[in-house]
């Protein structure tokens, strides 16, 4: 194979969000997905413990019989509760009656821990929590939070962590400090399967200066075998721009995306002038080197008077529905600032709450032409398969054609351009034929390149798929 060409890609489905796939194109440009919808509040505080707001911290897991959620209830004291909530459907939520955790004399609540009083002072307790498919069924759930307080002037917390067989009930790790760095906002936090390791994302404050600008805020990240031991954090992911106050990436946001193998999303929310966070998009192939599809808001601000006017967080993990994702963050109405000088004058209890952003399949970035034809031909590859599928969206006034080329570039007969059969529609699998025919069994293993060619088209992912698939 030449020395442009990419790895086997097997039948694994290959999502097109960056240019990593790209030889040459013209006419195709990367470009962020929208929104297929939002939806909310789907929970909002409710009980004592969670009187003044829903915390900026959710996490979500898929079981076989339901789906799970934790989030921080803020109470009127400035401590938070990490509290659990259930869904058959991901839209109506259940807070059980879990019985566990004392607050003001009883245990009628949806609180599952309050930092097994590791945390002193309890200011604030937070997940992530995530599913460890490597564990023993005792450690299944586990979840990174505040520890006890550092000796730093901002008052900040170790990051500890804690382990669980069901999501409810919980177990100190008995560690302080388990990743070598401070708590000072939501982290991230997951089992990645491609390198057999534990990563962590928290936020860095750079020293808590840098580029002449206080509190300048980025993401780091850190890997681990153990869950208990973690080298130092390194800085992976910076906004870029050198103002004291527009210069921040306020938390990490990173999703590990389960359903293709090497996709991983940021969605962290810039820190404005204005005291306002939305939500931002950034795409790896590593966890580690991020781009940017696009500087504008992957979700905006909901209106005046919303949830979700003011501040939006996304936290960990996210649902398959049929040919959906679902991604869940938590919205406030309050600024930054606003909040906590309403906290002490205790103006408007009971703020925010959890909201979701509806999506594509696969669709958080795509390669799209507009009404000029646009080309784009990858680099050489390898596949396993009988036919090739495409996510693509054309709508009613799109088109795409797919060539198969050889390694050096010649078209393959019966796949060549004059072969390639229109493809129209909006489909998350649409079957590529050539002149009827969608077999391309005989030149599995060989040396080939796609070539797309399209207009007025978003372009998602490809899969080279078995007939049995």
């Amino acid at each position: 194979m030449s020395e442009t060409a990419l790895p086997h890609l097997g039948s694994d489905k290959q999502l097109l969000f960056d240019d990593f796939l790209t030889d040459r194109k013209d006419g195709f440009a990367t470009t962020m997905g929208a929104p297929l919808g939002r939806e909310g509040p789907l929970i909002v505080p409710e009980g004592p413990w969670e009187d003044y707001f829903i915390d900026t911290k959710v996490s979500v897991v898929q079981r076989e019989d339901r789906y799970q959620l934790w989030y921080a209830g803020m109470d009127d004291t400035f401590t938070s509760h990490l509290c659990y909530a259930q869904s058959t459907d991901g839209r109506r939520w259940e807070k059980p009656d879990c019985g566990l955790i004392e607050f003001r004399g009883g245990t009628a609540n949806n609180i599952v821990y309050d930092g097994f009083n590791c945390v002193d002072p309890p200011s604030y307790v937070s997940g992530p929590v995530f599913l460890d498919p490597t564990a023993p069924d005792e450690r299944r759930y586990k979840c990174v939070f505040p520890g006890p307080a550092l000796m730093h002037p901002q008052n900040v917390h170790t990051l500890t962590g804690a382990y669980s067989p069901d999501g409810i009930h919980w177990t100190w790790c008995g560690k302080d400090q388990i990743v070598p760095w401070y708590n000072d906002t939501y982290n991230s936090a997951f089992w990645d399967p491609r390198i057999e390791r534990y990563v962590v994302y928290a936020r860095d404050n750079v020293g808590w200066t840098h580029r002449g600008a206080p509190y300048y805020r980025a993401v780091n990240r850190t890997e681990s075998a153990d869950f208990e031991n973690f080298p130092v954090p390194e800085c992976v992911l910076e906004a870029g721009v050198p103002d004291p106050q527009e210069g921040q990436l306020y938390n990490p946001g990173v999703l590990l995306y389960p359903y293709v193998a090497n996709a991983y999303f940021a969605f962290p929310s810039p820190f404005y002038r204005q005291d306002l966070l939305d939500l931002r998009l950034y795409t790896s192939r590593d966890g580690i080197r991020f781009t940017q599809p696009c500087n504008a808001p992957f979700l905006t601000l909901g209106q005046a008077g919303c949830f979700d006017a003011s501040m939006m967080m996304v936290g960990g993990g996210c649902l398959r529905r049929g040919d959906e994702v679902w991604l869940y963050y938590a919205g406030l109405p309050g600024g930054h600032t606003t909040i906590l000088d309403d906290l002490v004058k205790l103006e408007h209890p009971r703020w925010g709450g959890v909201g979701l952003v509806r999506m594509r399949l696969d669709g958080f970035v795509s390669q799209r032409a507009e009404n000029e034809e646009g080309v784009l031909t990858t680099r050489p590859f390898r596949f396993s398969g009988n036919r090739l599928q495409v996510n693509m969206n054309a709508s009613a006034g799109g088109v795409l054609r797919i060539e198969l080329l050889s390694d050096a570039g010649a078209p393959l007969p019966g796949y060549t351009r004059a072969e390639a059969d229109p493809l129209y529609g909006n489909d998350v699998r649409k079957t590529v034929t050539w002149s009827g025919n969608p077999d391309v069994s005989r030149l599995s293993g060989q040396d080939v390149r796609l070539r797309f060619r399209g207009k007025a088209v978003d372009l998602y992912a490809f899969q080279f798929l078995p007939d049995d698939a």
